[in-house]
């Protein structure tokens, strides 16, 4: 991959760690605007942004500042890993601002991650394939190196 491609897909990825951020708030500015009625599409999208919007941008934060300097390569093996890492910040920021409501015993706990455990899990994964189909648009076709590093060992194609 070029250099020019390769600045171009580093950016990309570094944007897009924000996209749990923008696509909901450009979808309710739409709705907004008039231009996207009422749906449930539209309901997910604006109840992430409500519940998990102050924990994800933190963790957005955080993260962006520990890929900073680091290769295209660690983006995308981060980028699986992102949505795990993200439910233990999620369900404590739940649970220590009471957004939804006082948090009395180990039931209740449990039923808080029976629902947003699948939640994160769905949504997260979503926005990681739009990361890997945006990557291969930007870095100009085949990931290959791109998504797995090359130089590691046991990644390079044996000699036929």
């Amino acid at each position: 991959m070029n250099n020019t491609r390769s600045n171009a897909a580093i950016w990309y990825a570094r944007i897009v760690v924000f996209l749990p951020l923008l696509v909901p708030a450009c979808v309710y500015l739409l709705h907004v605007l008039g231009l996207v009625g009422p749906s449930l599409v539209l309901g997910i999208l604006v109840g992430s942004i409500l519940l998990a919007g102050i924990p994800y941008a933190l963790f957005a934060v955080v993260a962006l500042a520990f890929l900073w300097n680091r290769r295209l390569v660690e983006y995308t093996r981060w980028s699986v890993r992102a949505p795990v890492i993200f439910i233990p910040v999620l369900v404590l920021f739940l649970a220590w601002s009471e957004l939804l409501g006082r948090v009395r015993d180990l039931l209740e706990f449990c039923d808080l991650l029976l629902v947003t455990v699948p939640l994160v899990l769905l949504l997260g994964y979503a926005y990681v394939g739009l990361f890997y189909v945006g990557v291969r648009v930007v870095s100009g076709g085949p990931t290959k190196g791109v998504v797995s590093d090359a130089s590691t060992p046991g990644s390079a194609t044996p000699a036929a």
